[in-house]
């Protein structure tokens, strides 16, 4: 017989192999480790005991916290957007004052025409996290083919969209109706930025794989590396004065390929190996990625048609200068969206595990908590604009060409903007909860009506020549239109309430702290009169710590009501 010693630790090395190899489910572990003898140091078969069957049934058996899984999510967002808004309040002037409004209208047009380019790999890269979430649950053995499959989809698309870049460079200036004199450098900034685009399709692997693990810390990291690489590129050249689009198109394409390669990386050296092989590449996986992909594409596209097409129409309707003014504000605004929504996307890969598990009453009390917050934090940001948007785009833009109306069209712009994401934002759980349960198809057949009705009256404004804020009431149509429909239905039958109620309990937190904010920070504003760059931030840092307390005031008491889910 072998050493008892050596073979309990050979037992235990083999149950942490197994763990780490995605058998999360007992059931499935059980099952392998029964059915796998593993041989001592001395070669001879041995079996686990009942007790390290006992002790992995309470490790596996454990559920996934969704308090833990929304607060990583939460605060590696936070901290990506966050380090992005600082970063931006020092690179997005200097870029606005080398560039000037006509060449920032080319840089800002352009990126719309790439956002376009990233949807070709036809929602694959989207549909990895939710795959990788329920076959860890369900069947963990179908993993390598998924990836295997998923990474052979993306590289053939990556190098059809490279060959696409290149024979499109010509027709992107005529497009835009650039002036004579930009025609080359528009042409030069396409090429590098749809070029890095199509690789980034490739490198998207390693975030949906992190995300399915419900790895949202390191997901975080390519972006934080990006926003970081970003700044301290645009810095540089604006010290050597070479920040030019040529310049900022390389560093940029460079900078976004690089953090992602780095992504990746990291996300092999926390799931690795994957198991790639062509040979595992399935007609099968191929129709059930596609399945969901397509839906996830259509998302997407309805997305970028409400965001990048407006901002197109801008430009082709109302000139470089008036895009650039656009450009600008969705920048801030998608900041502030992207801050909010992070409270809610995580609920996507919850929902799909605690589906497979059966245990989907566990995603109502934490949809209360996250719609409520989500809303009252929407209202505070709403308010701190409409005391603090105008001497922000001043400080932002005092070296930059920008006139008096310029300004005033661009708080305008935010003001109706950040409404429509007041309204908006709070069913993002919701959405997400759809998302992960298989309805996809219902919320991507709802956002893209609400995406092609707000490009439509954005055309009808455009052609009208109304002014320029009045198109940010289009874009808001976008947030408005699905949120008090398909998503407010479905968040009443989840909780078993009735559509009044459960608006209530979502929109109230939104009067009580956004009321009283706005009322706070036009008294701090009219009190503390100085608004030099140091002032300025220390108001608004103010009214944030006293936002996050309303917030917490306003959702005080909306986990308690016990509610259940309807089938």
């Amino acid at each position: 017989m072998g050493n008892p010693v050596l073979q309990r630790t050979t037992e235990v090395m083999f149950c942490v192999r197994l763990m780490r190899i995605n058998c999360v489910s007992f059931q499935n572990l059980r099952v392998a480790l029964l059915s796998n003898p593993v041989s001592s140091a001395t070669d001879e078969p041995i079996r686990l005991r009942s007790s390290y069957i006992s002790m992995l049934a309470k490790i596996s058996a454990h559920p996934v916290s969704a308090r833990r899984t929304v607060i990583s999510a939460t605060v590696t967002a936070w901290l990506y957007r966050g380090i992005n808004l600082v970063t931006g309040i020092v690179t997005l002037p200097l870029i606005a004052a080398h560039l000037g409004k006509e060449e920032l209208g080319v840089w800002l047009l352009v990126g719309n025409l790439v956002s376009f380019i990233s949807l070709s790999d036809i929602g694959v890269g989207s549909s990895i996290a939710r795959f990788v979430a329920r076959y860890r649950q369900t069947d963990p053995d179908k993993l390598p083919v998924l990836l295997s499959t998923a990474v052979g989809i993306l590289a053939v698309i990556t190098v059809l969209l490279l060959l696409l870049t290149l024979s499109l460079g010509g027709l992107v200036p005529r497009l835009l109706k650039v002036p004579p004199v930009l025609v080359e450098n528009t042409r030069f900034t396409f090429l590098f930025g749809g070029g890095a685009a199509a690789l980034l399709l490739l490198l998207r692997v390693g975030g949906g794989i992190l995300a399915g693990h419900q790895r949202y810390g390191p997901h975080g990291t390519g972006k934080i590396l990006e926003a970081l690489l970003s700044f301290f590129a645009v810095v540089m050249l604006a010290k050597a004065d070479r920040l030019d689009l040529r310049h900022l198109a390389v560093t940029t394409a460079a900078v976004a390929v690089a953090a992602n390669i780095v992504l990746v990386w990291v996300a092999w050296k926390m799931t690795g190996p994957w198991g790639l092989r062509s040979s595992r590449v399935r007609v099968d996986m191929i129709r059930e990625i596609f399945s969901l992909g397509f839906s996830s594409l259509g998302l997407s596209l309805s997305t970028v048609l409400y965001s990048q097409g407006i901002g197109l129409l801008v430009g082709v309707t109302y000139g470089l200068q008036a895009a650039a003014i656009y450009g600008v504000c969705f920048l801030l605004v998608n900041n502030i969206q992207a801050l909010l929504s992070s409270l809610g996307v995580s609920f996507s890969t919850l929902a799909s595990e605690w589906q497979s598990r059966k245990e989907l009453t566990r995603i109502v009390v934490p949809t209360r908590i996250v719609s409520a917050a989500t809303s009252a934090l929407a209202a505070c940001a709403l308010a701190g604009l409409v005391s603090y948007g105008d001497p922000i785009l001043r400080l932002l833009f005092h070296r930059s060409d920008w006139s008096t109306a310029d300004y005033l069209n661009a708080q305008l712009l935010l003001l109706t903007m950040t409404m429509g994401l007041m309204i908006g934002l709070p069913y993002t759980a919701i959405k997400s909860t759809l998302l992960g349960t298989g309805q996809h198809w219902k919320v991507f057949l709802w956002s893209l009506g609400s995406a092609v009705i707000a490009l439509a009256a954005a055309l009808v404004a455009g052609k009208r020549q109304v002014p320029l804020w009045q198109i940010g009431l289009s874009w808001s149509l976008f947030w408005v239109l699905p949120s008090m429909s398909i998503f407010l239905v479905a968040q009443a039958r989840q909780a078993g309430l009735s559509l009044v109620r459960v608006a209530w309990q979502v929109h109230s937190p939104a009067v009580f702290a956004g009321g009283l904010l706005a009322l706070f920070s036009l008294g701090l504003r009219s009190w503390w009169q100085t608004y030099n760059l140091a002032a300025l931030l220390g108001q608004i840092l103010i009214c944030a710590a006293v936002g996050g307390l309303l917030t917490q005031l306003s959702i005080r008491g909306v986990d308690r009501p016990r509610i259940t889910l309807k089938s």
